[in-house]
């Protein structure tokens, strides 16, 4: 599988085809060392872990309104996958999502891709409402979240079709702050939404990366 590395402003046309052809090489050996580890939740917001106390399911599509929440990571963590709780009505398996994430600002310009929903279950949905599910998507390229960098991400309904987000008020977890960064489509619009959304990242957790020869590349989807 070939990784494509994104420096959007950084390099000129000839850097990012060197760059690219660098990265898709080490994209392989990444994916390999992606193996040796197991599946983890490594930022884990859904209402499950939370709690919360009061709950709220919004409209959620990518050319409307939308949402993201900020994460933060003490050291470069690679990402597998994502989930959000959205409105079981709405999406079931092999509906198509669209991925946002933000670095530093939450009124950056994001990078932006499309995933199929792999599962759709109850998963971490703690004392949420029944008319809630998980979604999860596996990434098709991994995307490298740098420590010490704050990212905004966000998932929501292809254009206008409906997907809804499921916002916690009441929780307790490291950022959490009450609302959630509202969006109309790309255009950052206020911090209006009544709760944090619910989401988890996924990731590989390894052993001990030197020790399997793997370094952290800094391959995949960045801003």
């Amino acid at each position: 599988m070939t990784r494509v590395l994104r420096m959007v402003g950084l390099l000129g046309r000839k850097g990012k085809s060197m760059l690219s052809a660098i990265v898709s090489i080490c994209g392989a050996l990444a994916l390999a060392c992606g193996s040796v580890g197991h599946a983890a939740i490594i930022w884990d917001q859904s209402p499950g872990a939370i709690g919360g106390t009061e709950f709220n399911s919004l409209s959620n599509r990518s050319a409307a309104q939308n949402f993201s929440d900020p994460v933060l990571f003490g050291t470069d963590h690679i990402v597998f996958g994502m989930d959000i709780y959205a409105g079981t009505a709405f999406v079931n398996a092999g509906d198509a999502l669209v991925v946002r994430i933000r670095a530093n600002a939450i009124d950056a310009v994001p990078i932006e891709f499309i995933e199929t929903i792999n599962i759709k279950d109850l998963d971490g949905i703690g004392s949420a409402p029944a008319s809630a599910a998980r979604v999860h998507v596996d990434f098709s390229v991994p995307v490298l979240l740098l420590g010490s960098t704050t990212y905004f991400l966000g998932m929501s309904g292809v254009g206008f079709d409906e997907v809804g987000q499921l916002v916690v008020n009441g929780g307790t977890g490291p950022l959490l702050n009450g609302s959630a960064h509202t969006y109309n489509g790309l255009v950052y619009v206020s911090d209006s939404a009544p709760g944090d959304t619910a989401f988890r990242l996924h990731g590989p957790q390894l052993p001990n990366p030197v020790l399997f020869g793997c370094s952290p590349l800094r391959f995949g989807r960045w801003g």
